[in-house]
């Protein structure tokens, strides 16, 4: 008998990281693995007049489907025989490759095509000598005073309102009623929504129902009401006083007693201040940093094969779906709530990992043309502190590392954190006030 054939009949490049394979398997193959199907299909059904998996073909081949011999002889032709292909095609595959039936019927030639993913592919573009500019970050006394009032906010006590009428600052408990004739119930604080409905609830009382007439600014989150005038019917159930608690150096020092360095009103405020400082100056240079890559990304050919963005949007999707699910809700109850389809959160899901996955392949391609590596020294101080901040030891962060098998991806953000700094200190920044 011949040696059995696989062969590769057509090889074209359909996209830059996408070839396609029409792929023939010799009708020797063939018939053998429609033998197995009947085998495996015999195992599992039983037949008048035999025992459960003695069924011969030729008594098989009156009781079982042929679409259903079929599928399964395809799938083992397929998978016993497309690795050979991509091999005889000379191609190095970047994934598992997907594979249309062409042509199956026993006694012939069996022929598929297969859809094969290359490695990604990147054309730098300039990303040395980059200009951008960089916003002096400012911090006022407003922002000092309202991250204070958060603090005090931490601390508020809440109490009964008796029976006076609603105040700014004040916990309300009430219904919306909504147009399908049903109500929805909220809690706010009055003075934190949008400000014609708020003046609208102020000297309401308990058991009070009332039309508020008002119009969202046109910059509302919601773009479905933004800039638009409506009229919401509420109904007041309950008013509960917040007393914050007053800024005095006594409160200062109860509430930062582990802070040797804040004693009073005015330690606090520096320290705050500092605080905010250092933040919008990391601010400023994470911004400084996606200017560039989003440069370097605009002026560069890049390149991949569909599966591999495809694979992560159906990460992030079934990610979300499993974070929802962990807080005791569905991905309908997302869906319902953000008022989306599911079809558009696919949408903005594709765009944001299409966005990172083009940053994360021009930073691996920066690092492999200049030479940056991350070597264990780098691991060793990044462990040693993480151990630091988080007050445990070296040898727990490392033993964690291992449970998760996570060193590959810390590896990977020590790259990029490398890569960055690289573009930085090649890129002439620009320091800009604020208008």
């Amino acid at each position: 008998m011949g040696e059995l054939i696989v062969s590769v009949i057509q090889q074209e490049q359909i996209k830059p990281c996408e070839v396609s394979l029409e792929i023939e398997v010799d009708e020797g193959k063939v018939g053998k693995a429609f033998d197995q199907a009947y085998r495996e299909i015999g195992s599992e059904i039983t037949v008048p007049g035999f025992r459960k998996g003695k069924a011969p073909k030729s008594i098989l081949q009156k009781h079982v489907s042929q679409e259903r011999v079929k599928s399964i002889a395809a799938e083992i032709l397929v998978e016993s025989n497309i690795y050979d292909a991509i091999d005889e095609a000379g191609i190095e595959p970047f994934g598992a490759p997907e594979f249309e039936v062409l042509h199956i019927e026993e006694g012939e030639p069996f022929r598929f095509k297969a859809i094969v993913p290359l490695p990604p592919k990147v054309e730098l573009g300039e990303y040395v000598g980059l200009e951008v500019e960089r916003l002096a970050p400012i911090v006022d006394d407003k922002d000092v005073e309202n991250a204070i009032e958060r603090l005090r906010s931490e601390q508020v006590k809440v109490s009964d309102a008796g029976d006076r009428p609603i105040q700014k600052g004040d916990l309300v408990h009430l219904s919306i009623a909504s147009g399908s004739g049903g109500s929805v119930e909220r809690v706010v604080i009055v003075g934190e929504q949008v400000q014609g409905f708020d003046e609208g609830l102020i000297g309401m009382k308990v058991g009070e129902s009332k039309t508020i007439e008002f119009e969202y600014p046109d910059d509302y989150e919601d773009e479905e009401v933004a800039g638009k005038k409506v009229s919401l019917t509420v109904a007041i159930h309950n008013i509960k006083s917040r007393e914050l608690p007053a800024l005095t150096d006594e409160w200062v020092r109860e509430s930062f007693s582990n802070n040797p360095d804040i004693s009073n009103v005015e330690d606090l405020r520096s320290h705050i201040r500092a605080d905010l400082e250092r933040y919008a100056s990391t601010m400023a240079d994470r911004a400084v940093e996606m200017s560039l890559i989003k440069k370097v990304v605009e002026s560069s050919k890049i390149d991949y094969p569909d599966a591999l963005l495809e694979a992560e949007v159906d990460l992030r999707v079934k990610s979300l779906a499993s974070d929802l699910e962990n807080r005791g809700y569905t991905l309908e109850d997302y869906l319902r709530v953000t008022r989306k389809t599911e079809d558009q959160l696919v949408t903005e899901i594709r765009e944001e990992a299409r966005d990172d996955l083009e940053r994360y392949l021009i930073i691996r391609e920066i690092a492999i043309r200049e030479n940056i590596e991350v070597g264990r020294e780098d691991l060793d101080a990044e462990v040693a502190r993480i151990a630091e901040d988080q007050g445990v030891p070296v040898e727990s962060v490392r033993a964690y590392l291992d449970a998760k098998d996570e060193w590959s991806m810390l590896e990977g953000r020590l790259r990029r954190r490398k890569v960055l700094d690289f573009l930085v200190q090649a890129s002439n920044i620009r320091n800009v006030g604020r208008e």
